[in-house]
């Protein structure tokens, strides 16, 4: 029981710190004067109407980033409340 303790622990701190992690880059993104948000969701969207996984998966390959399919299914469905 304490090992899982551990890990729950473990597990419960690194979310938090991705999460503060992704709030800060938020910000700093949002606080560029160059920054424009309707421009940055039609650049990502492939449709124009919402932004699916499958756009999240081409950008980051066109901007030579790595995520898991898995990852990006599970952030776009977290924020954006869709799926592919």
């Amino acid at each position: 029981m304490k090992q899982t303790n551990l890990i729950l622990t473990e597990l419960f701190k690194n979310l938090a710190r991705d999460e503060m992690l992704v709030e800060q880059k938020r910000q700093t993104l949002g606080n560029r004067p160059d920054f424009n948000p309707t421009l940055a969701f039609r650049i990502i969207s492939q449709d124009g109407t919402q932004i699916k996984s499958s756009d999240v998966e081409k950008f980051l390959s066109d901007n030579d980033a790595k995520a898991s399919k898995e990852a990006v299914e599970s952030m776009v469905e977290d924020y954006c409340g869709i799926g592919q």
